[in-house]
């Protein structure tokens, strides 16, 4: 089971790789500009000039999936930190300082955690309006109450252990002990929580901007690729093919690693406990 585990892992570390440096050196390895209409050269197979075939358009499709991968993985990485950190910073105080604050943020954390994600991302995005900006703004509004829930309860169970029960008696500030000694803790966990909400927030970029409430054409986003493929995949399949397998592959990276992660971080807790 480790082993098979272990391969898991290192197969999605490679996708995962291949992915982030294609999006990196776009530019380099991009035979065609991803912008360019072609109307002369639309729709067309694979074939060895384009080795994906082209859109509706006549764009490169090689080209927009080697440039797709930047919007994908840059979306969902920048509304996790963000998330992470408010949910975070949420969590420890919510933890550390409880009573008044713990039960304000324990309100809110409930009220985002009781209303759908998908309906109120959509509902964010459609009173702003469609935009990367709002995308953003949806997926931190319905992500930071699970960091700071998953936070508050690792702080509350750091707290009651006795050194930080010795540590307070000895007069130490409570800046000291949130970072000197709770974040450094429990930032395995939050590491491993971030890794599996980075891959929800690719699925939820996709199916806003499948929905036309995300990123807008012409950006070569994968998931809008797919949108503009809808009408044309009976006769030409690999338009819609290519770009969801390309989604499927980088959430599939991204989960199974964030899957490993977590199972060491357990083993390791399992083993501390035997010792203990």
């Amino acid at each position: 089971m480790n082993k098979k585990l272990n391969l898991d892992f290192i197969f999605a570390v490679m996708i995962l790789a291949i992915i982030i440096l294609t999006g990196i050196f776009a530019p380099l390895l991009a035979p065609y500009n991803p912008f360019q209409p072609d109307m002369f050269n639309r729709l067309q197979t694979p074939n060895y000039s384009h080795w994906f075939g082209t859109d509706a358009l006549g764009r490169d499709m090689f080209s927009r999936i080697l440039y797709g991968s930047r919007y994908s993985i840059l979306l969902s990485l920048v509304s996790t930190i963000v998330s992470l950190v408010i949910g975070t910073i949420a969590g420890v105080l919510a933890g550390f300082y409880g009573k008044k604050i713990d039960s304000i943020i324990t309100l809110l954390s409930n009220i985002f955690q009781s209303i759908p994600g998908s309906c109120f991302m959509i509902a964010i995005a459609g009173m702003f309006g469609p935009s990367i900006t709002t995308l953003v703004i949806a997926l931190v509004i319905t992500s930071w109450a699970g960091f700071s829930r998953i936070t508050r309860a690792e702080v509350l169970k750091i707290k009651g252990e006795p050194f930080m029960e010795g540590l307070i008696c000895i007069g130490c500030k409570d800046k000291m002990l949130i970072f000197g000694h709770i974040l450094p803790n429990i930032f395995d966990s939050i590491i491993v929580l971030a890794s599996l909400r980075m891959g929800r927030g690719v699925l939820a970029i996709a199916g806003l901007s499948f929905l036309g409430l995300g990123v807008q054409p012409p950006i070569p986003d994968w998931s809008v690729m797919v949108n503009d493929a809808i009408i044309y995949y009976r006769s030409y399949p690999h338009l819609l093919v290519v770009p969801g397998m390309c989604i499927f592959a980088l959430v599939y990276s991204i989960n199974t690693i964030g899957g490993y992660l977590k199972n060491n971080i357990e083993a390791a807790a399992n083993e501390d406990r035997e010792w203990d």
